[in-house]
């Protein structure tokens, strides 16, 4: 446990010195509670860091993310910038049995084409 901290302590000191203020008058026990917050800090800046690369992975999964309602600038038509391209991995994957009452997509298009739902309001023409 004790070369756990030393690790940490070094990682720490390393990467983000500037951000641990020991002081000269602080006990040891103050000192690693400045080093446990300052490594649970970067522990959840590293999580942010993955939530925003996976963010980024999904929005290139959508024909133009940039501006969802697409050229027209309205909603639930043909030419949304979120609706599935041919290459998403939510097309044929969902679950029929939650869209067992409804017909149609948020385009208005058949929502079961292929014998499986696409994830998502909208299914992809084929």
């Amino acid at each position: 446990m004790f070369q756990n901290f030393i690790s940490l302590f070094i990682f720490v000191s390393i990467f983000s010195l500037s951000s641990l203020s020991f002081a000269e008058t602080a006990t040891p026990s103050q000192n690693a509670e400045i080093l446990y917050a300052t490594a649970n800090q970067l522990e959840e800046a590293r999580k942010f860091d993955e939530a925003k690369a996976l963010y980024q992975q999904v929005l290139q999964q959508y024909p133009n993310s940039e501006f969802a309602a697409g050229a027209d600038g309205k909603w639930m038509t043909a030419d949304d910038g979120l609706s599935l391209q041919s290459t998403s991995p939510c097309r044929n994957t969902g679950d029929n049995s939650a869209v067992s009452s409804i017909a149609t997509d948020i385009t208005d298009n058949i929502r079961i084409i292929n014998s499986v739902v696409d994830r998502g309001a909208y299914e992809y023409p084929n």
